[in-house]
């Protein structure tokens, strides 16, 4: 088993969209930032998304002993559940490692973005580790290794060469203190094989992320994009996010050269959502997973919205079976079904 930090090996991050060999998620305890109702409730969401993935493809969950019991005896039998005591939280396409291809597509290997708790916003508690003990369950060897500290939430490729990010979860002292911008780029380019770069402002200290990217906007296939747009009601934190994304990617192009083909989807009125006091949570339609034949997003108890949701994804991928699943407790700690997700992309 060697380290591929020298590794040079040209990699490349496909598309969402492509073939899966399965997905990891996580499933929180107490040891990570919340408890008591909260925390069942996230762990019951996490048991829900999993199994509604579990129906396209194989689901590998990570759990530590305190919760091993209980969710070995509530997920899909196409659901493997791995003890791994380092599993703290759940927002695994975070800390979790980011499975890359070789140009021929026969190698996957994952990469260890150095987590470091969204800019050591959090203490650590073993989330850290998962990254080498996912990539080393999938491909047997240890991660290809970076200086740079990234969190896959914050990065989103049309597996063409195009990456979209905002700069206040990537470009940020908290995470890559001293490197440009220039030379960020060049590392992202070297380990997902990215050619062009969109850059979105994002909101430095709105949340825990810094303003993940997944939860603002996305590729829904090579030249078209889905914004998460704010509530008109509950407009919340993100207005001035969502306007600069909108600004920024109206005239862009890929790296192919195409325009971009822009997709606004609705927030949910918060003032209509159970539990919520006021639209302070991140709940977003564009978080969001592409699994084997379909396509897995949130309905969240605004009927209206729910339902414009599930028309446009059917409209953007009518190829693929979409599938709602209710969340409640994940907005209110800050994410939804894409940040407790990643995808391991299945080798040729």
């Amino acid at each position: 088993m060697t380290d591929a930090s020298t590794d040079t090996h040209s990699w490349h991050q496909p598309a969402e969209t492509t073939p899966h060999q399965c997905t990891f998620m996580a499933v929180p305890n107490s040891t990570s930032a919340h408890g008591g109702e909260l925390l069942h409730d996230a762990q019951s969401e996490i048991i829900n998304i999993a199994n509604a993935i579990a129906e396209f493809e194989p689901l590998l969950l990570f759990s530590s002993l305190e919760t091993l019991d209980d969710v070995q005896s509530k997920v899909h039998k196409n659901v493997s559940v791995l003890h791994a005591e380092e599993t703290s939280h759940l927002w695994i396409r975070d800390f979790g490692p980011i499975f890359v291809k070789s140009p021929d597509g026969k190698a996957v290997r994952g990469i260890n973005f150095n987590f470091n708790y969204w800019g050591n916003k959090r203490m650590p508690s073993g989330d850290e580790s998962l990254a080498r003990i996912g990539a080393q369950r999938i491909t047997g060897t240890l991660p290809l290794g970076t200086t740079l500290v990234a969190e896959g939430g914050g990065m989103d490729v049309d597996g063409e060469g195009t990456f979209l990010s905002a700069e206040s979860a990537v470009v940020n002292n908290n995470q890559n203190p001293g490197k440009t911008r220039a030379e960020i780029e060049t590392e992202l380019s070297r380990l997902l094989g990215v050619k062009k770069f969109l850059w979105l402002a994002g909101e430095n200290g709105k949340d825990t992320t810094d303003r993940h990217v997944d939860a603002l906007a996305r590729f829904v296939s090579p030249g078209n994009v889905v914004l998460s747009r704010p509530s008109p009601e509950n407009p919340g934190r993100y207005v001035a996010a969502y306007e600069d994304a909108k600004a920024r990617l109206v005239n862009a192009t890929d790296a192919q050269g195409r325009p971009l083909v822009l997709h606004d989807c609705t927030e949910p009125d918060s003032g209509k959502l159970e539990n919520v006091a006021d639209g302070d949570i991140i709940a977003s339609y564009v978080n969001f997973l592409a699994v084997n034949g379909g396509v897995i997003i949130l309905r969240f108890g605004d009927e209206e919205r729910d339902a414009e949701a599930l028309a446009l994804f059917q409209k953007l991928y009518p190829d693929r079976k979409v599938v709602q699943v209710y969340i409640n407790a994940l907005p209110r700690i800050g994410g939804g079904l894409h940040c407790a997700t990643q995808q391991v992309p299945a080798a040729s």
